[in-house]
Order: C-alpha cells, then structure tokens, then sequence
C-alpha cells in the first residue's frame, strides 16, 4: 500500500468523492413529515406488532367467527392452558381489541366495539 491510501484509511475517508444528494432539502422535509406516524397509526402498529403472537392472532381470528367464546373454551379450542388464553386475552383487552364480560361464573370475551378495535380489525380483514 502507499503512503496516501495509508493516511485514507487511518482518517476513515472514502475514496468517493462526496457527490449531491437527488433529494432537496423542502422535499426532505415533505419525506420527514409524510414519514411521522401519529398518534392513530402508532397504536395501530403497536397492535399488529402484538398480533405477530401466534396465540393471540388465533384468538382473534376466533373471535371473529364466534362473537362470544368463554376462556375456557378458548384454551380448549387453541390446545393452550386457561392461564395462558387468559395472558394473551388480557394483552388484546389492553389494546382494546377484545372485550371481557361475565357468562355465569366464567369470562367471556367478543370482538371490541371500540373505533381504535374496529379500525384494527377491518385493516386485518382486507390483509387477510
């Protein structure tokens, strides 16, 4: 190696010189904002991320089908332990995807009638 490729190396420079950006600095800013989510598409996101659980996905999809199924039922039907449905049922009912309602001395859970839960669910329905 010579001396100069040497010195390149040790400043940590490319042997590239620094060419234009294609993109200008008011379309940057349009990108920048285009790119922000809001508050909506945040919790949106954060319920699909949720859903990459494959117990919880199946209960919803479940849920969807049956509009009233019990935790015991649930647990029966996915093959999971009731303690387990009911982790995983708490964690929907926390994203409002799911709601909770007595059924004599069991718990029954539907479909959440919520905008946020009904929002999330049509966008499920037209990936799936």
């Amino acid at each position: 190696m010579n001396i100069r490729a040497v010195e390149l190396l040790k400043t940590k420079r490319s042997f590239v010189k620094k060419s234009k950006s294609a993109v200008s600095k008011g379309k940057k800013r349009r990108l920048t904002k285009l790119i922000n989510l809001t508050e909506e598409e945040k919790d949106i996101l954060y319920a699909l991320k949720s859903l990459s659980d494959l117990t919880k996905f199946k209960i919803l999809l479940l849920l969807q089908k049956q509009k009233l199924v019990s935790v015991k039922d649930i647990a029966e039907i996915l093959k999971i332990s009731p303690s387990a449905t009911s982790h995983a049922l708490a964690d929907l009912k926390m994203l409002d995807l799911v709601e909770c309602e007595r059924c004599g001395k069991q718990r029954c859970y539907s479909l959440s009638k919520s905008k946020k839960g009904k929002k999330i669910i049509k966008f499920l329905d037209k990936i799936l």
